[in-house]
């Protein structure tokens, strides 16, 4: 049987088993964290139409496909028809590990002031920073 300092593999296997899901369980729950912040600041910002602050802030490959243009008339559109963020309840989440770094995936049910509907969110975090990749409003309220 294979030992090592004294010990044998087998043993030292499942602490650094143990270990290791430990610390990505941690990253996956800071990630989250991250980007949930990253949501309200999103929030905010939407209600206070700072539209180039969100553009600002988000991954580049956002910022290739989403002119700022595009990206202020869809969101003066959803103000219009919605109204401002008056309260989010996230619905599901889940995070990813890339080699980029993580993807977090979140959703939420929306009370808009005229409307209710939902968001989704997919945010790369990388040295703790969440860059926003994609985000969806749905709301009947749109579809008129």
């Amino acid at each position: 049987m294979l030992t090592i300092f004294g010990l044998r593999r087998g043993a030292i296997a499942i602490p650094l088993v143990a270990m290791v899901s430990l610390t990505t369980a941690c990253s996956f729950i800071e990630n989250k964290a991250i980007a949930e912040a990253t949501v309200v600041t999103f929030n905010k910002q939407y209600n206070a139409g700072k539209f180039a602050e969100i553009f600002d802030a988000a991954e580049p490959r956002f910022q290739e496909t989403t002119s700022p243009e595009e990206l202020t008339a869809i969101l003066t559109a959803a103000q219009e028809r919605l109204g401002s963020v008056r309260e989010i309840r996230q619905t599901s989440w889940r995070v990813e590990v890339t080699p980029e770094g993580s993807l977090v995936k979140l959703a939420y049910n929306v009370k808009f002031a005229k409307a209710s509907g939902t968001q989704e969110f997919d945010y790369l975090i990388v040295d703790g920073e969440a860059k926003l990749l994609r985000f969806n409003i749905q709301s009947e309220a749109l579809k008129n």
